[in-house]
């Protein structure tokens, strides 16, 4: 999280305004794809039994 607000704020000033722009789209489809990727890798979760009296 740290690089990425780094990049927002240091990386992208410096560039020409089309570039940031390319370069913010890039990094918002990065991010959401890294997202998405994250989603389908992990291991499925098993529902909660639930026991006892209730």
């Amino acid at each position: 999280m740290l690089v990425t607000l780094k990049v927002l704020a240091v990386d992208l000033a410096s560039l020409d305004v089309a570039y940031g722009v390319l370069s913010f789209i890039a990094l918002g489809i990065l991010l959401l794809l890294s997202a998405y990727l994250y989603q389908r890798l992990q291991p499925a979760r098993e529902p909660i039994r639930r026991t006892g009296s209730e």
